[in-house]
């Protein structure tokens, strides 16, 4: 009993050994014409658009940097090669070592949009279909659409639109009315 009991204990897996720690998420949201910048644990720096939350670890695991945005926001990610940022919105995910970009998917519009300043990032769906992900490199406006497929859309008056909100900018060329009055409301929280 005495050999019996300090083994069965030994080979016993204690609870906090067997799982990983529980991971703490942050979440914050902004409101109608509200914008907010947080600083994330890597150093890299998020700037939230009108509407929109996010979802954070507390800390980041060793291998990936992963979080969730529904709205717009503006990413400065520090470089760590050895551990990518993943940013899963809507129907899409963002992978990056380094970079500065913007990524926007408001529900219910299934679409997500990106555009970068700086660096490289691929943008895929969120369900693999077997096509190889968009590499969106400065300058250049990604797309995921509503049926799945990434692309890049050499479309200066989109990027601009996604790029301009964090200078207080709204731009709309060749945009359906519809689309900006949705856009309007979201940001000024007020019917049109």
């Amino acid at each position: 009993l005495i050999v019996l009991v300090p083994l069965r204990t030994w080979r016993t897996p204690r609870p906090a050994e067997s799982t990983a720690e529980a991971i703490q998420v942050r979440e914050h949201r902004t409101g109608a014409n509200q914008r907010a910048r947080l600083g994330l644990s890597d150093g890299s720096i998020v700037e939230l658009g009108a509407n929109s939350r996010i979802r954070v670890p507390q800390r980041f695991s060793a291998a990936v940097r992963e979080i969730e945005l529904e709205g717009l926001a503006f990413f400065e990610i520090s470089h760590e090669p050895n551990r990518p940022f993943v940013i899963h919105a809507g129907n899409a995910t963002t992978r990056v070592l380094g970079t500065k970009f913007a990524v926007e998917a408001y529900l219910p519009d299934h679409e997500v949009r990106v555009a970068v300043t700086e660096g490289r990032v691929t943008l895929a769906p969120k369900i693999s279909n077997g096509a190889a992900p968009a590499l969106i490199t400065p300058g250049q406006f990604g797309l995921v659409s509503k049926d799945g497929i990434a692309r890049v859309v050499r479309d200066s008056r989109e990027f601009d639109r996604l790029i301009g909100w964090k200078d207080g900018r709204r731009e709309y060329t060749d945009v359906p009315l519809a689309e900006v009055l949705s856009d309007l409301e979201r940001w000024y929280g007020q019917t049109i």
